[in-house]
């Protein structure tokens, strides 16, 4: 079963928050772990590898970057748990850029989950992906191999006192095994991999890009923007009143009733918003 709500609408940019000033106070901030920055700062120098698209604005500076993109990295995380040859470069790069945005995209605040019980830092939860950089890391990392689905939870980790560097080791009895024969497809890749922290979605919606040319805008603060403006739009209860019409025609054409799935269509004159929720983690398409 569906619920799906048809909104005729028209929203100004007032109303959804768009082009607010405070706009970058609601979106922008570091995660906060031992590994980001305490808050986004422009570096002096070009960060290094597939950092560099967020040198001007970022949440890792170069020491941060530079670890980033190597195999064994700042995280302490060991890319060749399954043997020096296991994952292929062309996806170690793309797991790279995939770190360098969790590292340094600033605009990470609506994705922000905090701290859960056996993990005492903050993490992200469900980042809207888009399927075609999905798509990319998949096919470039299928032939590599791994033991286990979820990165996050299901390696054995082994503490060197020596260095007091706590590094990831496949379980006792795993198998390392191509990736094609771990996950069943890029979705399931993506989503699994690192615990549901991204939620893939058609390319039409409002979604993250792992990489962007260095000297052009950062993509993903739209996103994040307009992600951002559409929570507090359902959060906050909302009146008609008559100096208001001209903003707000609100008619409820159909309501169908699903548990699993609820689609909001709200349309604009000449162009269509739809918002999916899935879970209670929306995502948004223009149509």
């Amino acid at each position: 079963m569906y619920v799906t709500l048809f909104l005729l609408t028209t929203f100004s940019c007032s109303t959804m928050g768009i082009g607010d000033n405070r706009t970058d106070q609601l979106i922008e901030q570091c995660l906060n772990t031992t590994n980001h920055l305490p808050s986004p700062v422009s570096n002096h120098q070009i960060l290094p590898g597939v950092c560099s698209p967020w040198t001007s604005n970022a949440c890792c500076n170069l020491e941060i970057a530079s670890k980033a993109n190597n195999r064994f990295n700042h995280l302490a995380f060991d890319m060749n748990h399954c043997g020096s040859n296991a994952i292929s470069h062309k996806c170690h790069m793309e797991f790279a850029r995939e770190l360098c945005y969790y590292s340094c995209d600033p605009y990470i605040k609506p994705w922000i989950l905090k701290p859960e019980q056996n993990f005492q830092q903050e993490r992200l939860m469900r980042v809207p992906l888009c399927y075609s950089e999905c798509q990319r890391w998949w096919n470039a990392c299928s032939d590599s191999r791994t033991c286990v689905r979820n990165w996050r939870k299901h390696f054995d980790l082994y503490s060197n006192y020596g260095t007091n560097v706590t590094i990831n080791t496949c379980p006792s009895g795993s198998l390392c095994k191509p990736f094609n024969q771990i996950f069943s497809d890029a979705v399931d890749f993506c989503e699994t991999v690192w615990d549901d922290s991204w939620l893939v979605v058609p390319d039409s919606a409002q979604c993250i890009r792992l990489y962007f040319h260095p000297n052009t805008t950062n993509p993903n603060k739209l996103v994040a923007e307009n992600f951002k403006s559409f929570q507090q739009h359902l959060q906050q209860p909302r009146e008609v009143h008559n100096e208001t019409k001209e903003n707000i025609i609100i008619l409820i054409l159909a309501i169908l009733v699903d548990s699993s799935h609820v689609m909001i269509s709200m349309m604009k004159p000449a162009k269509t918003l739809t918002v999916h929720i899935q879970h209670d983690r929306p995502y948004i398409q223009h149509n």
